[in-house]
């Protein structure tokens, strides 16, 4: 099975059993390994897409037109998909984008000053971390049920606090952790070549299995109906009908 007949073959799936399924809810979680990764790898791939395609589109308007300076749009991403990310951690604090980070830890710190807790001290560090995944997750939770608004009929009723994304979030932060505590340590213990090994192990392993979580919220988004427009770059999309990039209007 080709990669076309592969997403199109989900695809349909996906729309035969959405949102009317009792299945609904987990449509990802509940397939067989290969086909979550095949979800989770799409996931991970558009939204990165999407978001540079925004960022660099802005950033050319801002410094072309109006001459405001380049080193106001810093790089959005860090090649968060390649072998240099060895750590949940570094994926999500120098990697993935830096829209929620920047600002929720910002807003900290004048709390963490009242509370005279030292901002680079690990409790510190703990405090903005877990602020700023909660408020992460709290805001991809609205956003997500203003998503499943334009598209849910309206007999199911629409859920503020999603278990899915909350899953995803929360659980960053103790795996962050974790990592900290038993990772790191176990792999500096190492030999040079297994400690890389057990790294990366540890850190895709994480990535892959929590961001099954999140594939089933994009599905509860309608991100995988045929009929969706809401990315601007869909890998998806383009495949089931050659729109990559969406036509408004």
């Amino acid at each position: 099975m080709n990669a076309r007949q592969l997403v199109q073959h989900q695809g349909s799936d996906i729309v035969l059993v959405s949102p009317h399924d009792p299945r609904y809810a987990h449509q990802v979680t509940t397939r067989p390994i290969y086909e979550q990764l095949v979800y989770a790898a799409v996931t991970a791939i558009v939204t990165q897409f999407s978001l540079e395609l925004f960022y660099t589109t802005l950033a050319i308007v801002c410094v072309g037109l109006f001459d405001i300076d380049p080193v106001a749009f810093p790089h959005f991403f860090c090649e968060p998909l390649s072998i240099k990310t060895d750590s949940v951690r570094s994926i999500w604090g120098q990697r993935w984008h830096h829209i929620f980070r920047r600002v929720t830890t910002r807003a900290l710190d004048p709390w963490l000053h009242i509370l005279r807790i030292p901002k680079k001290s690990t409790m510190g560090t703990a405090c903005k971390v877990l602020a700023a995944f909660t408020l992460s997750g709290l805001i991809h939770c609205v956003v997500q049920a203003r998503v499943q608004s334009l598209h849910l009929p309206p007999e199911i009723p629409l859920v503020i606090f999603d278990e899915d994304t909350l899953w995803f979030f929360l659980s960053q932060p103790f795996a962050i952790a974790f990592e900290h505590l038993f990772v790191m340590p176990l792999a500096h213990r190492l030999p040079p070549p297994i400690g890389f090994m057990v790294k990366r192990l540890w850190t895709w392993g994480w990535l892959f299995w929590s961001g099954r979580w999140w594939t089933d919220v994009w599905i509860k988004m309608g991100m995988f109906l045929v009929e969706e427009r809401t990315i601007p770059f869909s890998v998806v999309r383009g495949i089931q009908r050659g729109e990559w990039i969406v036509q408004w209007g």
